[in-house]
């Protein structure tokens, strides 16, 4: 079983890899293997588009269902969860790009990384504000045409 994370290091934000980098050690350093399987997307929009005079970002909302355990490495023993229940989870992924980059075509993909990586990955429960704001422009560069900010303050 392949557990390199640091194939993933182009696609998510220092701070988030390195969270994600000291979880997998934890789990290699005690032997432990978390298992992730079947999962079912069962929703996905764009929750939110969001541009400041550095970057832009965008909120995904994401509703998923799909088996998650943690098993003892050599004996497959289940520490934790069930391998027959799936469970249930919502969340908030940020995706982020330096402000200006355009999409790169197919295939450039694999010389210079992706323009869009994930920042961050909330997992939403009850005290998760998710509002309807939609698109918030904060750049000084957006006006209608009345000449007036668009954008919502917070």
């Amino acid at each position: 079983m392949d557990r390199d994370w640091e194939r993933v290091r182009i696609l998510e934000r220092e701070g988030l890899f390195s969270r994600h980098d000291a979880q997998v050690r934890r789990y290699i350093n005690q032997e432990e293997i978390n298992v992730i399987d079947c999962i079912n997307i069962r929703k996905v929009f764009l929750h939110k588009y969001e541009r400041d005079e550095q970057y832009e970002r965008l909120a995904v909302y994401m509703d998923v269902r799909m088996i998650d355990y943690i098993k003892h490495e050599k004996t497959d023993v289940v520490i934790k969860g069930n391998p027959h229940v799936s469970c249930h989870l919502k969340y908030l992924l940020t995706f982020r790009r330096e402000r200006g980059l355009k999409t790169a075509r197919k295939g450039d993909f694999k010389k210079a990384g992706p323009d869009w990586v994930l920042s961050d990955l909330v997992g939403i429960n009850a005290s998760t504000r998710v509002d309807n704001r939609g698109v918030i422009i904060r750049d000084g560069e957006a006006q209608d045409h009345t000449g007036s900010e668009e954008g919502r303050p917070e």
